[in-house]
């Protein structure tokens, strides 16, 4: 397990039968090299962060009071809630409940976050452990590196052969402030069992969330604008929105068999439309694009004001009403359509791309619509077989009979070969009998015929 430190990758865990090659701070690739075979596994640190925040959340429909320490600790304020539970089983039944299954939380109860934090290492995965009333006497085993002081004031305990929290209980604070100046009163009452710092809850911004997955995955920035235009232009529709103005975006792309890439955009003003919004993070994306192809995208918008800004109040003047009154129309006709949207408009996403379904897409005219962008041009299955090389003997359809066609012209689409699905395609453009064309293609990784618009 590897983690930064400044500039540097360290090493921060390994296996039990590393112990006598890699030693935690090793710098990373001489823990690789002394360790020759092993894998290395990068962290999601991204999708760590989603399901940690998930977490919190869930904690703060149960208590107030909700601090993150730090990725996968949390402490949780219990006033009051043993009115509601009853005691403290039920209590600690009531948080393991909002932590999702596979999760082997430690829970620690204790009389302030320092007791709590050690009680916690004394829970079994998946328990809990309340700390004795004697809080002097408990802390006393620990060792010095599970106090919440800096690494300079720990590693100067080590060199002073104060290993565990009860070698302190002989040193006065007068000492312990020479020392360590005023951290030495924080390490003399955690020695003690005190713990006087007081519980930051957390504050709850207000987001307001979309995502959207794409029909495929796509390294193209027109698609991943598209997305974006298409989430902004929802989450803007949304009655809360009425009026308010956006400071922060914060986009996710799902990568391709990687961890997701992230961006947070802070706007210099309140932005009150989906049209401005996109302007400013499109101008950034062009600078710093994922990488990979993306699969899915999501938005979150937050920081935000009900002040107008002199762009927001110019943009309501200047807007446009023919696309105002085509949604109004979608919108009248989708009752007598089970609900789905009418009118949809196409978009290019890759005109020149080789496969001719990843050049445009459809997506409906209404934001608010819950149908997602569709690929048009899709190949579509057709019973074929090669003649002699230089014919092609087709059913172009259900009423037709099957033909032998003429080829007017082949090519061979071969891409993607390094990837776990290539794409390679033998196409043909045959001449039927009443001198129509069609273009079909053949796949060999799977065997089978398709009709294909070129």
């Amino acid at each position: 397990m590897a983690a930064a430190s400044g500039s540097k990758r360290i090493a921060v865990d390994h296996s039990e039968h590393l112990e006598k090659l890699v030693t935690r701070g090793m710098p990373l690739h001489e823990a690789l090299t002394c360790a020759a075979g092993t894998t290395l596994l990068e962290a999601d640190e991204t999708h760590y962060r989603e399901v940690f925040d998930g977490i919190l959340e869930s904690m703060l429909q149960r208590s107030p009071t909700v601090e993150e320490a730090t990725l996968g600790c949390a402490y949780v304020g219990l006033d009051g809630l043993d009115l509601l539970y009853g005691n403290d089983a039920l209590l600690a039944t009531m948080i393991h409940g909002v932590i999702p299954h596979g999760f082997d939380a430690r829970l620690g109860i204790g009389e302030n976050k320092f007791i709590a934090y050690l009680a916690a290492q004394q829970a079994d995965p998946g328990g809990s452990f309340k700390a004795p009333e004697d809080t002097k006497q408990f802390v006393r085993p620990f060792f010095i590196d599970q106090m919440p002081v800096s690494s300079e004031a720990q590693d100067r305990l080590h060199q002073l052969g104060l290993h565990r929290i009860g070698d302190l209980a002989p040193f006065h604070l007068g000492p312990m402030q020479a020392q360590f100046g005023p951290e030495g009163r924080l390490i003399r009452e955690l020695a003690q069992g005190i713990d006087s710092r007081p519980l930051t809850p957390i504050h709850q911004e207000e987001r307001i969330t979309e995502r959207i997955e794409f029909p495929y995955a796509s390294v193209s920035l027109d698609m991943l604008t598209l997305g974006l235009e298409m989430l902004l232009k929802r989450a803007f529709a949304r009655p809360e929105m009425r009026g308010r103005f956006v400071g922060k975006a914060a986009v996710e792309c799902g990568v391709n068999d990687a961890p997701a890439w992230s961006r947070t955009y802070a706007f210099k003003e309140g932005l009150g439309s989906p049209e401005l919004a996109l302007s400013a993070i499109q101008a950034r994306l062009t600078i710093d694009p994922p990488q990979r192809a993306i699969e899915e995208v999501s938005l979150a918008l937050s920081d935000f004001t009900g002040e107008p800004s002199a762009q927001g109040g110019i943009l309501r003047n200047t807007r446009d009403s023919r696309a105002e009154r085509l949604v109004d129309v979608d919108r009248r006709l989708q009752p007598h359509l089970n609900g789905s949207p009418a009118l949809y408009r196409v978009v290019d996403i890759a005109p020149g791309h080789p496969l001719p379904e990843m050049r445009v897409v459809q997506v409906p005219i209404d934001p608010s619509a819950a149908q997602r962008m569709k690929p048009l041009n899709l190949p579509a299955p057709v019973p074929a077989r090669l003649e002699r090389g230089s014919a092609v003997a087709v059913t172009p359809s259900a009423k037709h009979r099957e033909q032998i066609a003429a080829i007017e012209d082949s090519w061979t689409v071969d891409i993607w070969w390094w990837a776990p699905q290539p794409a390679k395609r033998n196409y043909y453009r045959l001449c039927l009998a009443d001198n129509t064309t069609m273009t079909v293609f053949h796949d060999p990784l799977a065997g089978k015929w398709y009709r294909q618009n070129y």
